[in-house]
């Protein structure tokens, strides 16, 4: 569990498949129970790395929705942004799956500092790694995905310097990334 002012997240691996996602902002908590069906924590963490993309390119960001289902019944959260620094979360609760942006049961709006969510989550998503490793954590969540490096290595770039991509640079060929410094950032973990 990880709090970073008014925001606590806390996402936890249970069964093969299976996962939690606990989000409390100010007095409003929830619940999201998440299964293998969608994308779980690395829906999440790209869905903040393409919103910091917008906010960075756009100065806000559209009505993008991220969708947790959990056999049955889904949450739809949508972050947007009102301004650079402060985000205006919206969680949708719907009792049947297929009737996905209509008519949701339960519809919550929340207010907070954009960075405290992102840090919250990243610095959530970094006590999940450690607690599974990333065999154990693509084993658990039953091969679906791999453990979300990429976005998280990204994200935590964001907190630390407000760039998403500061490690990686593009040469002829591709891009790249200097490999000792990421081994450094786990090791820091």
């Amino acid at each position: 569990m990880t709090t970073i002012n008014n925001v606590t997240v806390d996402y936890q691996l249970f069964g093969t498949g299976w996962a939690e996602f606990y989000l409390k902002i100010d007095q409003f908590e929830r619940t999201i129970i998440v299964s293998y069906i969608g994308d779980g924590l690395n829906g999440l963490l790209e869905y903040l790395t393409d919103l910091i993309s917008e906010i960075k390119n756009n100065g806000k960001t559209e009505q993008e929705k991220l969708y947790f289902d959990s056999e049955g019944a889904n949450h739809i959260l949508t972050i947007s942004s009102i301004n650079k620094i402060d985000a205006k979360i919206e969680l949708a609760y719907y009792e049947d799956s297929s009737s996905k942006g209509i008519n949701p049961k339960e519809n919550w709006i929340m207010f907070c500092k954009f960075h405290d969510l992102v840090k919250a989550i990243t610095e959530d998503a970094i006590l999940v790694l450690k607690k599974h490793g990333l065999m154990g954590y693509a084993k658990t969540w039953s091969n679906h995905s791999d453990f979300p490096i990429y976005n998280l290595f990204q994200l935590i770039n964001w907190t630390k310097s407000g760039e998403l991509d500061a490690e990686i640079n593009y040469e002829e060929g591709g891009f790249f990334s200097n490999f000792k410094n990421e081994i450094n950032i786990l090791s820091e973990l």
